[in-house]
């Protein structure tokens, strides 16, 4: 199971990810926060989870084009404010 400072395996990473999943109408704020978090998550758990460290990093690199898609959406969107 989870620790107190954070998962320890890739299982348990995520079913941490789906329990800390935005309910309902969220900010894209919110999301971004959320996938960082993610991010910061799966790159922890592939230096503990060893046997699933690739796997863990692969993650982690998802976790990290979703930030992108999220920031380049977001400084889209205030470029067309201008």
């Amino acid at each position: 199971m989870a620790t107190k400072t954070g998962p320890r395996t890739l299982d348990e990473a995520h079913a941490d990810k789906l329990s800390r999943l935005p309910r309902g109408p969220v900010s894209s704020a919110e999301k971004l926060l959320w996938h960082k978090e993610n991010m910061r998550m799966y790159q922890e758990v592939a230096e503990i989870d060893t046997r699933h460290h690739y796997e863990a990093l692969s993650c982690a690199f998802v976790e990290s084009l979703r930030i992108a898609e999220l920031e380049q959406s977001k400084n889209g969107a205030e470029a067309g404010k201008e």
